[in-house]
């Protein structure tokens, strides 16, 4: 690799614009350097002053204290809020939280009573805090989202139905004979998920031709993610047919502006019918891992290139 090649960065995208509002010019353009973003990237970083860099300091505190409780303390699970996950042989490194409803008084104090039984006010405030932000920036870009394909109408009702959840995850650094990955390649479940992180470069994103990059954390700036329910949607042409089977996998359109119409009809449909997301979500993620993974494209560029190079 040549030192003059210029490595690929995510799109920064400014939503601290105080007249960033629906339907303004400015809302406008967002929204499509937002669908352009996440068209190519599947992420991009959003730059949320409005987000206190205190809170995020004080986050991070709470964090920590979070994390140093007694093991016996931390397992104390409750399926239907919290559940506690430890190391294990696939990630060693990594250990945290996920809570259910934190933007919600009444889920966040629930927890802090099940890890402080004698009670700890500035934690509970401080996630729940935390929470809503988040959850505004969320719903700002959704909203975006839902307009740029032509589904405005099911946003006020999808947002409704939303059940939000937050993971609390804390990283060790790797003993000498370990190998340094915190967690395995993977995709994240819903529309659009929101990574804030202690300014720490450990995150990696790979590309669509197969190349990982990374992530150069800055405060007030986060990573937001299209989610496993975007995998089902395609056009019906080139590449996106061998993953995205009509009606198996996930739902096909037009390409071009013929296939608008039809695009917005088959993401109201993946709205209103989450039990049909789900289980095309499922399939399209199996046969993903079953036939596309890099190491089957290894495998198959092998083959020719053997079959090329065989002495006849």
């Amino acid at each position: 690799m040549g030192s003059d090649q210029t490595l690929p960065k995510l799109p920064i995208i400014d939503f601290s614009e105080e007249n960033l509002k629906p339907g303004s010019i400015s809302w406008l353009s967002t929204s499509k350097e937002v669908q352009c973003a996440l068209e190519e990237y599947g992420c991009f970083v959003a730059v949320y002053k409005q987000f206190p860099l205190q809170l995020h300091h004080a986050m991070i505190h709470a964090l920590e204290e979070l994390m140093d409780l007694p093991l016996e303390t931390k397992v104390q699970n409750d399926d239907s809020l919290i559940r506690y996950f430890q190391p294990g042989p696939t990630m060693p490194l990594i250990k945290g939280f996920r809570l259910k409803n934190p933007t919600t008084l009444e889920a966040t104090q629930r927890f802090t009573d099940v890890m402080w039984p004698t009670g700890h006010d500035s934690f509970c405030e401080t996630a729940l805090s935390f929470a809503k932000l988040i959850s505004k920036l969320h719903q700002m870009v959704l909203r975006m989202v839902f307009e740029s394909y032509g589904v405005e109408k099911h946003y006020e009702s999808h947002i409704a139905s939303t059940t939000y959840h937050m993971g609390l995850v804390r990283y060790r650094p790797p003993a000498m004979d370990e190998i340094n990955v915190g967690r395995t390649a993977h995709t994240d479940k819903g529309i659009i998920n929101i990574l804030d992180q202690n300014l720490v470069k450990a995150l990696e994103i790979e590309l669509k031709d197969g190349n990982w990059m990374t992530f150069e954390p800055a405060p007030s700036h986060f990573v937001v993610f299209a989610g496993d329910a975007f995998l089902g949607l395609g056009t019906d042409s080139g590449g996106t047919k061998e993953i995205v089977e009509h009606n198996v996998t996930g739902l096909l359109h037009p390409v071009g502006r013929p296939g608008t119409q039809v695009l917005s009809e088959n993401l109201g449909f993946l709205l209103k019918n989450p039990l049909a997301r789900q289980e095309m979500g499922m399939r399209g993620r199996k046969k993903v891992e079953k036939k596309y993974l890099k190491r089957h494209m290894y495998k198959k560029f092998a083959a020719v290139l053997f079959k090329c190079m065989r002495i006849k």
